[in-house]
């Protein structure tokens, strides 16, 4: 007798918690939404994983549309500076000057600036940061040519 009543009471336990539980007002049909709630969600700029602020880089791979061209940069080392100055040091302790920046969220990029009269003007651009740690930067832009490509390590 006693198992039966057990039985009854978990039977009516079980009964009454499913009734309380699935509750009527918890299955509304789905409603329109409102012009409000249609209008996407922009995305908010993620901060860099990597500072690039004071730091300096030496390019160990440079494609230019399929013809490799390290040679003419690695020689060089490129500073980044926190008031956006950028300066290429050469080998023979003479330095240009250019400004950099860069943006981070859904398509990173790094802006390189130099003067038309300078050697690096070529590198002026805005390069989509493709891979980057805190010891490598891969970046790739897009020239009349082709798709040029970047590699630089830090120094």
């Amino acid at each position: 007798m006693k198992t039966n009543i057990k039985h009854i009471a978990l039977g009516l336990l079980t009964v009454t918690t499913t009734f309380f539980a699935c509750r009527k007002e918890e299955f509304k049909p789905l409603q329109p939404m409102t012009p409000a709630e249609q209008t996407p969600i922009k995305p908010k700029p993620v901060s860099p994983k990597y500072d690039l602020v004071n730091t300096t880089w030496k390019v160990t791979y440079f494609d230019n549309a399929g013809s490799v061209e390290t040679d003419y940069y690695n020689r060089n080392t490129f500073a980044l500076y926190s008031n956006n100055l950028l300066v290429v040091m050469l080998e023979e302790d003479a330095m240009e000057k250019g400004k950099w920046s860069a943006v981070y969220g859904l398509k990173s990029s790094l802006t390189l600036e130099f003067p038309e009269s300078s050697f690096y003007n070529n590198l002026s651009g805005n390069w989509r940061i493709v891979k980057q740690s805190d010891t490598m930067l891969f970046l790739e832009t897009d020239k009349k040519d082709g798709v040029v490509k970047m590699q630089m390590e830090k120094v």
